[in-house]
């Protein structure tokens, strides 16, 4: 995210609109963790307030989300939420990478002639040669 995006997107996440929206998932999901089976819910307790995150599964709609663009999260699964999107992300980037090469190696259509995983154990060679 870039530096004025991500300005932008505190600005968002603090405006009325947004508390407005985030109030309502939370009500939606009666105040407790969306993912499957935990069920947490926000409580206060010795140690000080337990919060729930409203999460964006897209940011496609960002100002215009729909109720099924958010999921209600505890903490423990909205950190594990973006540690699963950045995996998807990478591992996107990654069979880019490997497309990307393929295609310069072995022609546009290579995908109909050479298994994706042959062409990425290729791909991986070659980076260990080229360090």
């Amino acid at each position: 995210m870039t530096t004025e995006y991500s300005q932008q997107y505190r600005e968002y996440l603090d405006s009325p609109e947004w508390q407005e929206k985030r109030a309502t998932a939370l009500e939606r999901a009666e105040w407790a963790c969306e993912r499957g089976g935990c069920g947490q819910m926000a409580f206060h307790d010795d140690w000080g307030y337990v919060p729930l995150h409203v999460h964006h599964l897209t940011y496609k709609r960002l100002g215009d989300e729909l109720p099924s663009d958010l999921m209600v999260l505890c903490e423990t699964h909205h950190k594990e939420q973006h540690r699963r999107q950045r995996k998807e992300r990478d591992q996107v980037r990654w069979q880019s990478r490997v497309a990307g090469w393929a295609r310069l190696r072995h022609g546009e259509f290579w995908l109909d002639r050479l298994d994706f995983e042959d062409v990425e154990d290729e791909f991986r060679d070659w980076l260990e040669d080229a360090a």
